[in-house]
């Protein structure tokens, strides 16, 4: 199980171990931000708020976390 390393975040999701892919949404269903086989993605350019990530893991299972970026 993938934890999710602070909540809320302000530069970077940081994740407690690699993944094969990592996908920020908003709320219109849109992919703001996603990174690829890493424990960390770039969200410094988005507006504070409320988002949902999405974490594929090496053992191609899923994961998801309601995150609040300031």
């Amino acid at each position: 199980t993938i934890k999710l390393l602070g909540n809320p975040v302000k530069d970077q999701i940081l994740i407690s171990e690699n993944a094969l892919y990592m996908a920020v949404w908003n709320n219109a269903g849109q992919i703001v931000a996603k990174s690829y086989d890493s424990t960390q993605c770039d969200v410094s350019k988005l507006a504070s708020g409320t988002y949902f990530l999405q974490i594929l893991t090496t053992n191609h299972t899923n994961q998801s976390f309601i995150i609040h970026v300031k």
